[in-house]
């Protein structure tokens, strides 16, 4: 995955194969991509669209898969809305029909941001020196110049992903096992890598055997908690508006009722203020709605355009390949 191809080309090694699925890490390393792509020792590469379509000629390569075509098309991807390049790259090995999956270096733990990270704007960083590097398995994975994201831009996006995928990995005859036993991502079963490695059997750890199944089983609880969540989050954001209008017409109430006492001027004045605070909340759950269907809507946007895109590239990897065939 990613910017491992710097460790492989150490020790002249390649995967069967190869996915890239963070837009600014892949546009990055496009360039060392489209070489990887052009030694032709990677089976498939699975990739987003937007560097599909920076790659140029190499794009009309049939090994090269477009991932947001899949994904938009709710093939083996739809219970998995937040994307990272690990947990998917599962989904998509469980897809091209393995039946057994093994994680190994998943540890689902980051340094949000590495000695010698600058901000480019938002959630993009940028490495600017080299230096030791905790998030991966060797320290030259990153280089200078390497773009990415912010690895949890909201808390727990990455094991939030996984247990996205460990439920939708549910719907294929695959098994997932987690080989990393100081792994944060607790959604399989543990098993023990030496005697996979050396028998080539899979042995769970005993502590871990029942670990997966309740994770999984929580993991429907923990969606509902993830919505109410980002509801909240939209609750918080507008607080000033929920609360001020109801201390300030409480205020103007209590007034009315000190000085005129209770009487029916104060009632109607009480039904009145209810009403107006009863506007306000309306305005603001439009105001939510709103931003939710225009969210839906720019994603289905998105969607189409990328499967239009897709279409025209199958369109002349097929051309390309009727020019390149021998005559008879």
């Amino acid at each position: 995955m990613n910017a491992a191809y710097r460790y492989w080309r150490e020790i002249d090694w390649r995967p069967t194969y190869y996915a890239c699925l963070d837009e600014v890490v892949g546009h990055s390393h496009r360039d060392e991509i489209i070489a990887l792509i052009k030694e032709h020792r990677i089976e498939k590469f699975l990739l987003r669209s937007n560097l599909i379509q920076a790659i140029g000629d190499a794009a009309l390569d049939p090994r090269v898969i477009n991932f947001d075509a899949l994904h938009y098309a709710k093939i083996g991807f739809d219970a998995a809305p937040t994307i990272t390049t690990g947990s998917h790259a599962t989904l998509w090995s469980a897809l091209l029909g393995f039946k057994n999956i093994v994680l190994l270096g998943i540890d689902g733990r980051y340094k949000e941001i590495v000695d010698g990270a600058e901000s480019r704007g938002g959630i993009i960083l940028e490495l600017t020196r080299e230096g030791a590097n905790p998030n991966y398995f060797f320290d030259g994975y990153q280089a200078p110049g390497d773009r990415y994201c912010v690895p949890n831009p909201r808390p727990g996006l990455h094991i939030g992903a996984w247990r996205d995928a460990a439920r939708n990995l549910s719907r294929f005859d695959a098994n997932v096992y987690n080989a990393n036993p100081n792994s944060e991502v607790r959604f399989f079963p543990f098993i023990e890598l030496q005697t996979l490695l050396s028998d080539g059997d899979i042995v769970l750890r005993s502590a871990e055997k029942t670990q997966a199944v309740a994770s999984s089983k929580a993991s429907g609880a923990e969606q509902t908690l993830d919505r109410q969540s980002r509801i909240n989050q939209f609750i918080q954001s507008q607080w000033l508006w929920c609360i001020a209008p109801l201390v300030f017409l409480s205020a103007v109430g209590m007034a009315v009722i000190a000085v005129k006492g209770i009487s029916f001027d104060a009632f109607v004045w009480a039904i009145f203020a209810a009403l107006l605070y009863g506007l306000i909340l309306l305005q603001l759950f439009q105001r939510f709605t709103l931003a939710q269907i225009t969210i839906h809507t720019s994603k289905r946007l998105e969607a189409l355009e990328a499967q239009e895109q897709e279409h025209q590239r199958q369109e002349l990897i097929l051309a390309r390949a009727e020019t390149l065939a021998p005559k008879p």
